[in-house]
């Protein structure tokens, strides 16, 4: 008698759980279909071009000759494709690539250079100088869109800082809010992060390697741990800094003196 009660309910419960399960599955059928629609409705009008990404993560070092099946093509909106694109792997001839790229990143012509030039996944190190990274939001990176050689400048914000009195070189004055060009002309030899083809946005920290002499590096480190970090891409004939850091007594002065 008990075998005939409990079957009744079993299979209550097993259409109930179908019934869920469909249900479930019917929801995400919905859901894709008005993401899909709603994807070609945002790229209705948009002219899309094809561009190469890299498909996996590309170690630095990489001779282009290997890139083939590391890297696909995609369609972005042509307000998405970087300006120095690369259209055809065969033009890169025999470099290398001179940092990592990540899964997703366009493929672009800065990201690499001559194999001889090249030494380890960064560039090689002249003599007396050094390589130091930091890693720094990508607003303070110029939008994530440093590359492996550009030259930028460092600027460093502290909030407190003992300076130098100019009478009195022994003697320190604390000052706070500071903000200065420390650097100009400063080579980056490797990128990891920055902008990528998916969004065209750069998202989180970009790790940029600069090449500069010990007592440069030990002012970057200084401003990494005391304060913050931006950079600035240079242009032709940028000299060194020569004038006074930003405070609250001069910003609105202008040349800051």
């Amino acid at each position: 008698m008990s075998g005939w009660s409990i079957e009744p309910m079993n299979r209550r419960r097993v259409v109930i759980l179908v019934t869920a399960v469909l249900l479930a599955l019917f929801g995400m059928f919905i859901i894709v279909a008005y993401v899909s629609s709603a994807e070609r409705r945002a790229l209705e009008g948009t002219e899309l071009v094809p561009v190469l990404v890299a498909g996996a993560e590309i170690d630095a070092n990489t001779p282009a000759a290997d890139l083939g099946e590391l890297v696909t093509t995609e369609e972005v909106p042509v307000r998405l494709r970087q300006d120095d694109a690369v259209r055809n792997i065969d033009n890169l001839g025999g470099q290398v690539t001179t940092s990592p790229i990540r899964a997703g990143e366009q493929i672009v012509q800065r990201q690499f250079g001559e194999a001889d030039a090249v030494r380890d996944g960064g560039s090689q190190i002249e003599p007396g100088k050094e390589i130091v990274s930091i890693a720094l939001e990508p607003q303070r990176a110029v939008g994530g869109r440093v590359a492996a050689g550009d030259f930028v400048s460092v600027i460093i914000s502290l909030g407190e800082a003992a300076v130098q009195d100019e009478a009195d070189p022994q003697q320190l004055n604390q000052v706070g809010n500071l903000t200065g060009v420390v650097l100009s002309n400063v080579p980056v030899t490797t990128v990891t992060g920055g902008v990528t083809a998916e969004s065209g946005e750069a998202g989180g920290l970009v790790m940029v390697s600069l090449e500069v002499d010990a007592l440069d590096a030990e002012r970057i480190v200084f401003g990494m741990e005391h304060g913050q970090i931006w950079l600035t891409l240079n242009g032709e004939d940028v000299g060194r800094p020569d004038n006074q850091p930003q405070s609250p007594d001069n910003i609105y002065l202008g040349g800051g003196g």
